[in-house]
């Protein structure tokens, strides 16, 4: 019988963690418990957020998170000997608004209003600083000093059955706003364009906000940029889970996983998310949605890979990024 080697991703996103009460806080075992099957053939998990671990970016939301999360990886390493990691990526409601300066806000509105904005370092210090509570909770829960990190692309690296996987998560919310609308975000590609490395087996971008939220300024250079350098595209903040692979001929064929509301009101009747399973060997992966029936976490149809699909070759992944 041939080996499998496999690595498992536990995709969650949009939690929006508000307080003590919340209901989601209540189910990490059941969410812990849809991966279990999974397990034997799994040399490494992943639990990857995808933005909106918090409804308001305050302290005392991420340490009702990582009591959370932590109950979640607990659970897992109960059932599996191999490790258990977290991937994590901030959304704008991991922004701390209470902390708006006017010198962000000014900052904010320049570069929305420019076709080409020149950012540097202390524009984005500036404009990061209402998630200094976000960037704490992460470097904690992850526990990973290893990882590369300049605020707005946080790289990291594994190897598993000697094959090396990046995630590459993206601060897609450093110029975001209380009241979101889609059309405006920028990312400034340019600074890490000309930085290349080739000996990475699969890369994972992480994001919170979709292509359809950024400027069309920038929107193109983007899409192209992330589609060519990345094998798989875990996203999230439109409460919808998806799943699929994209033919075009900019970038080639990429695939994406989009992550339903894990925490999207008062109660769980929409709560979701995704689990994927990537075959290394053969080089395939399939996503599954998993949803809240009333009673329990159950897989679902709609949204869903359950069976095999290759993933794309890539001509060109070539990136690091530089401490």
């Amino acid at each position: 019988m041939e080996m499998m080697m496999q690595v498992v991703l536990l995709h969650l996103s949009d939690i929006h963690i508000k307080a003590h009460k919340d209901p989601i806080l209540k189910k990490g075992k059941d969410i812990a418990a849809c991966i279990y099957s999974s397990l034997p053939s799994a040399s490494h998990v992943f639990i990857v957020v995808s933005g909106d671990v918090a409804f308001s970016g305050e302290d005392f939301q991420y340490a009702l998170a990582t009591d959370f999360l932590r109950e979640i990886q607990a659970a897992i390493q109960k059932e599996t000997s191999n490790p258990v990691s977290f991937i994590v990526a901030p959304g704008n409601h991991d922004c701390n608004f209470k902390q708006n300066s006017g010198a962000r806000k000014m900052l904010v509105k320049s570069i929305e209003d420019s076709d080409a904005p020149e950012i540097d370092s202390s524009i984005i210090d500036t404009c990061t600083f209402i998630q200094k509570p976000f960037f704490e909770f992460r470097r904690v829960l992850e526990e990973n000093e290893a990882a590369v990190d300049d605020s707005l692309w946080r790289s990291s690296r594994f190897e598993v059955e000697a094959q090396i996987l990046t995630f590459e998560c993206l601060n897609i919310s450093w110029i975001s706003n209380s009241h979101e609308t889609p059309g405006y975000l920028y990312f400034p590609v340019d600074r890490y364009k000309g930085n290349q490395t080739n000996d990475v087996d699969i890369r994972f971008l992480v994001l919170h906000q979709p292509l359809n939220w950024f400027s069309q300024s920038i929107y193109r250079q983007f899409r192209e940029f992330t589609r060519q350098i990345s094998d798989i595209v875990i996203s999230g903040h439109e409460h919808q889970g998806n799943v699929g692979i994209i033919d075009e001929a900019e970038s080639d064929k990429s695939t994406f996983v989009e992550g339903g509301a894990l925490q999207g009101g008062k109660n769980l009747l929409d709560s979701s998310f995704n689990v994927v399973v990537i075959d290394l060997v053969h080089r395939q992966f399939k996503s599954t949605r998993h949803s809240w029936d009333g009673a329990r976490y159950v897989s679902n149809e709609e949204g869903s890979w359950p069976e095999y699909h290759n993933l794309p070759a890539k001509k060109n992944k070539h990136f690091t990024i530089l401490e």
